[in-house]
């Protein structure tokens, strides 16, 4: 992702300074927003429909407007800022690719990266908990996934040899990067989250690779048998006169 200029007029410490804060505040929206989810009777009650913007700002002591200026919605503060997440691991993107000299390596460490970083503090991992446990969550996260997905395809198709095959294999990366953290961070809901949940998506890596070399020789030998196959005569069809 781009990194954004700093104003001429604004020092860099001057610059820090309003970053803290502001991430500071972000936080206090998180914690806020968390405890009301549970006050109203969290996801057995009904703790995402009795939660409300007003009450998330109130308590953070911020106007509804200037929560709107930096959220999209409630679901942002109770659950995951998805689109935060994806700036976030396009900036580790962006270090890991001169890095790495596959793509594949590149994209899948960034996403341990990012998700670690994110997971390592305690207000977002009860975040993250909460959102892979509820219902609620569900169609944000699809929506945003299939987002990240294609944006992500598109970034590393310049990084690949150019072949023909070259925007399958960066949809194929995409896809499996995308995938991978998500059935690695179900793992980690599972298990109950007591480890870092960038371990959990590296083991399912691990498991996928063993998957792929188990079924590589039925796979090589089914297309080396339908290549000997002839393939079925076509029948004309007449059209009606």
């Amino acid at each position: 992702m781009p990194k954004m200029p700093l104003p001429k007029s604004t020092s860099r410490s001057a610059y820090g300074s309003v970053q803290r804060r502001h991430d500071q505040l972000r936080q206090r929206l998180f914690h806020e927003a968390g405890r009301l989810f549970e006050e109203m009777g969290g996801e057995e009650g009904r703790g995402f429909e009795d939660t409300m913007v007003e009450q998330i700002a109130e308590r953070a002591g911020i106007s509804v407007r200037t929560f709107f200026r930096m959220f999209e919605s409630k679901t942002d503060v109770i659950f995951l800022d998805m689109r935060r997440s994806m700036e976030e691991y396009f900036a580790c993107l962006e270090e890991a690719l001169p890095v790495y000299e596959d793509p594949l390596a590149a994209a899948l460490i960034a996403r341990l990266e990012q998700i670690s970083k994110f997971a390592s503090n305690p207000v977002n991992a009860t975040r993250l908990m909460r959102s892979l446990k509820s219902r609620h969550f569900v169609n944000r996260r699809a929506t945003w996934y299939t987002l990240w997905q294609g944006q992500l395809q598109t970034v590393l198709l310049p990084y690949l040899p150019k072949r023909k095959d070259s925007s399958i294999r960066a949809a194929l990366i995409a896809a499996i990067v995308v995938k991978l953290g998500e059935l690695g961070l179900q793992h980690w809901e599972e298990t109950g989250g007591a480890e870092d949940p960038a371990r959990a998506i590296a083991e399912v890596w691990l498991l996928l690779e063993g998957v792929l070399k188990t079924a590589r020789p039925a796979i090589e030998t089914y297309l080396q048998t339908s290549m000997q196959k002839e393939p079925p005569a076509r029948r004309s069809v007449k059209s009606a006169a």
